[in-house]
């Protein structure tokens, strides 16, 4: 058991109390016990969590800046220039704090906005999404309607066995390859194939069937890099990554685009390469498609779905059968907890495709290990130096890996950061970083959507994916929501407000607008040298966001809408067919509330372009080989390779690009 000690003093510990019971209160006198509103953050001892999390954060200069925040909010000469008041936080009476919150929301000042956001966002999650506190199960559950966990496990045993490091420790091989989901996977199984000798190195654990438990708030921590409460430097953007052996391919939605055409002539003109639009990639693509069963057979729409498909009927526009990577998929209420491990194996990960195919073939796997630095011997890459740490007692260990190649696949965040602390790769290390920005919009429907249940994505639509005839738009998807990313997505005005949005999850729709982004960011260290990273959507990414989001709302409005909600920091709600009420006001109220960092949520599932392929060394990582134009022997297998954002789900891409490049390492090693 890792203890770690305590951090916050006594008065932050009253303030972010403080902060929970306003953020959600309790309104025993004036609700019945059977209400969403009776309960509050103080009956269910929610601080406690807040503080367990922010405790146990990462990354220092995140703790360092909730303390600021802390402290700027309890402080009376601070407040009078926030928000024109001589008191402290914790002096003010329960209404006037929620007066103070409303007006931090929806502050000019973006860092005040984040504190918010950031408090708003652990107090909701952990509230709703708390399955037990103490010997009481959460009330809040069968109020809303959500069920919990649906099925216990199944009793499948592992068919890996990670080697054991319980002291320093060196070992050798022919390729180490640092990720273990598309990208890593693919290379891992296709090398050991091959007759090479492989070593993986997994930051996350191991976790297969009999470890998805279907309970949220558990699997959040195992499966999701920093148990889910990743974000960009501003917390403008919330990032969701797969941390865990099988990587995103364990939890993600199934969603199984090649990579389109369009695209593929961009990269290969941006590229200076040959390389996408060739008959030797649609081999690889072809190949990843038979591997992972690719088709639309298992696409019975869900409630979610449902909603999407009616509206877009009844508008006349595109919609279609997503392509899934699942084989004997049930299609029941079940698979909407895929996004937590599918208990049934029938999703496709690399854990039952290519890494099986690895271990068959002798790989050796090492989990709980973060890759620090790569090595070289006379300028080529020669290995890797990394941390190997027991989950249980907290001891770590250092692994020296000694390889003939080094095969980058952590993800478009940590590999460009394994690159900066080993100081390779060349100056574009880290920049073109996309983060593909899902923004949403949410409906009240008169059904039962129940949107947590049914099958991962069975439709989508493209009709707004080419706003600027170059490509760049956005894709209107659904996927499953239980409790802690609807909690953290609908905005908050009040706590009575925001109490009776999430009370009303069982009847909620939404659709994803997924953005392909024109412009990006970077991912740059601090001084702890850990990954930081800066990405703010541009003017002309704003401006496509918008445009496809009043698509969506057309969408929901056709579907038969109820209410329609902004997920903006303080929210927007429209009634289709109210007197006085018109789309045209819903938006232009939406305007003035803003598009901007924390005053819009933004969620990104996917992250490319920080090591990009590219024939100039100046403006890119790795050659028309996936290798480091400054360091022989190192490649790069992951979405961090992709010149541009793909504008679809990018797991087949990666796993195409990650097999193509296998070819070539298993030609000259």
């Amino acid at each position: 058991m890792v203890i770690h000690k305590p951090i916050f003093n006594a008065k932050e510990r009253r303030t972010i109390e403080a902060l929970c019971n306003t953020l959600i209160p309790s309104f025993k006198n004036e609700a019945e016990a059977g209400s969403p509103l009776y309960f509050g953050a103080d009956d269910l001892k929610v601080a406690d969590l807040v503080i367990e999390t922010l405790e146990q954060l990462p990354n220092p200069e995140d703790l360092t800046q909730i303390r600021l925040f802390l402290k700027l909010i309890d402080n009376q000469v601070a407040n009078i220039a926030i928000a024109g008041t001589v008191r402290s936080f914790s002096n003010m009476n329960p209404l006037q704090r929620e007066q103070y919150l409303f007006k931090l929301a929806t502050h000019k000042v973006s860092a005040l906005r984040s504190g918010f956001k950031v408090f708003k966002a652990l107090t909701a999650t952990g509230f709703f999404g708390t399955p037990q506190f103490g010997e009481r199960p959460n009330p809040t559950w069968e109020i809303i309607g959500y069920p919990g966990a649906l099925f216990p496990p199944p009793e499948k045993p592992k068919t890996i066995k990670p080697v054991e490091i319980s002291r320093h420790t060196l070992l050798s091989c022919d390729v180490v390859v640092v990720g273990s989901g598309a990208g890593g996977g693919v290379v891992a199984g296709e090398l050991a194939k091959a007759g090479l000798d492989v070593i993986v190195l997994e930051k996350g654990g191991y976790y297969n069937e009999a470890d998805f438990n279907q309970v949220e708030s558990e699997l959040l921590g195992k499966l999701y890099l920093d148990g889910g409460k990743t974000a960009t430097r501003d917390q403008g953007v919330a990032i969701l990554s797969g941390s865990c052996l099988g990587g995103g391919t364990v939890i993600n939605y199934t969603t199984s685009f090649a990579t389109p055409e369009a695209v593929r002539r961009e990269w290969d003109s941006l590229s200076g390469f040959k390389v996408f639009d060739t008959p030797e990639y649609e081999q690889s693509n072809r190949a990843v498609h038979d591997k992972l069963g690719i088709s639309t057979k298992y696409n019975r729409l869900s409630g979610r779905d449902t909603v999407l498909h009616r509206g877009l009927e009844k508008l006349g526009w595109h919609k279609d059968l997503m392509p899934r990577n699942v084989r004997g998929c049930s299609q029941e209420d079940d698979c909407g907890y895929c996004i937590y491990g599918c208990q049934n194996g029938a999703k496709q990960s690399t854990l039952i495709t290519w890494l099986e195919d690895a271990n068959q073939h002798g790989a050796r796997f090492i989990v709980n290990c973060t890759a620090d630095i790569i090595l070289t011997e006379k300028g080529r890459a020669s290995g890797v130096v990394a941390t190997v740490t027991n989950p249980e007692s907290g001891e770590r260990y250092n692994l020296t890996v000694k390889a003939k190649a080094v095969v980058a696949a952590c993800g478009s965040l940590h590999t460009p950061a394994l690159l900066l602390r080993s100081k390779l790769g060349g100056a574009a290390v880290g920049k073109n970083l996309r983060l593909h920005p899902v923004g949403v919009v949410m409906a009240r429907m008169e059904e039962e959507v129940r949107p947590w249940t049914g099958v991962m994505q069975a439709g989508y639509s493209t009709q707004f994916a080419n706003l600027d005839g170059k490509g760049y738009g956005a894709i209107f998807e659904t996927a499953p929501g239980h409790l802690a990313t609807p909690s953290y997505i609908f905005g908050w005005e009040n706590g009575l407000s925001f109490k009776k949005m999430v009370g009303n999850l069982k009847h909620t729709a939404y659709i994803g607008v997924l953005l392909r982004d024109h412009d990006g960011g970077d991912v740059r260290l601090n001084k702890h040298g850990q990954p930081s990273f800066n990405y703010r959507l541009s003017k002309y990414d704003a401006a496509n966001m918008r445009l496809a989001t009043e698509g969506a709302i057309q969408v929901l409005e056709a579907a038969g809408a109820k209410e329609i909600y902004s997920v903006q920091t303080v929210p927007v709600k429209y009634e289709p067919g109210k007197l006085g009420q018109t789309r045209q006001h819903f938006m232009e109220e939406i305007d003035r509330r803003g598009w901007g960092a924390n005053q819009t949520t933004y969620i990104s599932f996917h992250q490319m372009g920080s090591c990009r392929m590219g024939s100039d060394p100046a403006r890119s990582v790795i050659n028309q080989h996936n290798e480091a134009h400054t360091t022989p022997g190192l490649f790069i297998t992951d979405a961090s390779t992709f010149p541009t954002a793909s504008g679809v789900n990018p797991m087949i891409t990666i796993e195409t690009i990650a097999h193509r490049a296998a070819q070539y390492i298993k030609s000259i090693i």
